[in-house]
């Protein structure tokens, strides 16, 4: 993830993460990006 930090709770944060997982997820596994 490339953020900017952000005041919020723990829950906002964990939505966020689950909303750009969905998002970006696709585009990753289709351009077979694996993580070192």
């Amino acid at each position: 993830f490339g953020m900017e930090a952000m005041p919020g709770t723990p829950q906002q944060f964990q939505q966020l993460a689950r909303a750009e997982s969905k998002r970006w997820g696709p585009v990753i596994k289709a351009a077979g990006i694996k993580l070192d």
